[in-house]
Parts: structure tokens; sequence; C-alpha cells
């Protein structure tokens, strides 16, 4: 049986180079004003956000570049908007293998399309033989700058759990014009060159990472140019967060990424791994970020 959702859960990331952070919008800051200042502090850092602003327990996010399914039974449970990104998060009593098909149809019949080639190096975090998780594949929509994943699960309650993430940049939308009236989506990257596919060019192996035995896992994101890549997920199991960080730098050390040092700093895992690429050779840092479990 699959863990439960509300199981203690870890946030892996691996970094292949450097990230770069963003500015955040702006939305209401009432749910956080009970907060002391030390505690707003810690919620804002550890979710990225600039102000309490971005922070919407219960809500759609205003003024979306995309459709949230209208699904049987939907509860919202909320929106985080982010620097350059929103994410919003509902659940349906639908199983996940229709919510998947809902969502996804949605998006697709208001013209969102596969943003590149079916690819498995686009998803480094996979699920374990057996999971229930659904993701549909990265998706873009011409003439809109962004990036959009749905990633669906059980959430362990006996609901379905659908994540929308979008990301406000990313390469050009395959055979898409830019709008002519201007928006605030639009992206920088309209008529630029995929930044990965300049990467893997260069010899580059991007790791595949399959999830621990019976683990859930729940892609968050990535970032990538072409010189660092940078992807992240939540990892749901009941294995400690040793076991856990063991069994991803032994998946890495059989991809001939070689370990150089693991540390800990606080409840972080940090380990470093080092491959050679012809006459490249690139450093990786996986980090690994424990989550107390929630009640039930």
């Amino acid at each position: 049986m699959l863990p439960s959702i509300r199981a203690a859960g870890c946030f892996a990331l691996l970094t292949i180079g450097a990230g770069l952070p963003g500015p955040a919008s702006a939305q209401s800051a009432a749910p956080l004003q009970g907060l002391t200042d030390a505690e707003l502090d810690l919620l804002l850092s550890a979710t990225d956000l600039l102000d309490p602003n971005g922070f919407l327990p219960g809500v759609i996010a205003p003024d979306l570049p995309f459709r949230v399914a209208p699904f049987m039974n939907r509860t919202v449970v909320g929106s985080v908007i982010q620097p350059f990104s929103t994410k919003v998060v509902v659940r349906t009593t639908l199983n996940p293998e229709t919510a998947s098909a809902i969502a996804e149809g949605l998006l697709r019949r208001d013209g969102w399309l596969d943003m590149y080639p079916t690819n498995p190096t686009m998803e480094v975090f996979q699920d374990a033989p057996g999971s229930t998780t659904r993701g549909a594949p990265l998706l873009c929509k011409p003439g809109l700058g962004g990036q959009m994943n749905i990633n669906v699960f059980p959430n362990g309650s006996g609901l379905t759990q659908v994540n929308y993430s979008f990301q406000a940049f990313g390469a050009a939308c395959p055979s898409g014009r830019a709008r002519t009236t201007p928006n605030a989506y639009e992206s920088v990257y309209e008529n630029a060159v995929d930044p990965l596919q300049t990467l893997l060019s260069s010899g580059v192996t991007i790791p595949v990472l399959p999830a621990p035995a019976e683990a859930l896992i729940e892609p968050s994101g990535n970032e990538y140019s072409g010189s660092y890549y940078k992807t992240y997920a939540k990892v749901f199991s009941s294995l400690s967060a040793e076991q856990v960080r063991a069994a991803y730098v032994g998946r890495l050390n059989a991809q001939d990424w070689a370990t150089t040092s693991s540390t800990r700093k606080g409840s972080e895992l940090i380990s470093t791994v080092r491959r050679t690429f012809g006459k490249r050779t690139l450093t990786a840092t996986f980090a690994l970020t424990p989550v107390p479990a929630r009640p039930a």
C-alpha cells in the first residue's frame, strides 16, 4: 500500500548550477495577520514569497492565465503566488485518472500545447513503480509567455489533489505567435532557443531519479538555462530522510555521478556529486529537507 500523503515527507532539490530568484505578485494579507514577526518571516522564507500577499488559502487567485477545472465536489485548498510563478491547489472526489483527463483536456481545448517532444530527461524525479500519481506534460500556449504543468495524486484521505503550477517564463511555444496586445505574462523568451536543448547539446546528460519503493512524488518545478539545471519535488514516504537521501544518491552514483561530500546543515541533508562529460566536469548538489508530518 502506498503511504498516506499525510505521512512525513521531504523536499528534494537537485541543482546543477544555480537558480535565479524574482519578484512576487500581491493579493490579500489577512490570513497571515495572526502570525508573529518571526513566524511570518519563516513562512515567507520557506515558501519563496517576498510578502504575505501571495498566500491565498481557500482562494483561486484572480486573473490567472489558465482555467482551473470545475471538478465534481471541488474543494479549493488555495493559491500561492511566488516570484514569476503561481500554484493553485484543489481537491475532488473524482479518481486521479479522471481528474487528470479533465484538467488537461480543458487546457488543451483552451489552446495549450505540448511545450516539448516527450523527453524523459525533463522529469528527473520520477514515480516509483505502482504509484498512482498522474502528471500532465509541460504545456505552453502560443502568444502567452510561460509554461504549465499539472500533478494529480490521491491525498491520503479519500480525495484526489490537483496541483496547477504556472511559471511565467520559458522557451517559445511551438508554432506560436506573440500577442499584438501586451499582457502581464508575455515572455522575454518568446523567440528564444530551448535552453535545455542547448545544455543537452553540449553533451550533458540529466540524471533520471526513480523514487524509493512505495514513495509518492509531487514534482514542484524546474529551472534551466544553457549552463545550469535545477529541479525540485516533494517526496512522501515512510522512510527516514537519511534513507531517502541514500536511495537518491545511490541512483546518482549508478549513473556515474560520484559522491564528493555528504553533510547536514540543520535539518537539511546535502550531498555533492560530480560527473565528467568529455572535457567538461559538472558538480551537482542534492539537498533534502524533511517536512514534519501533518496531523491526520
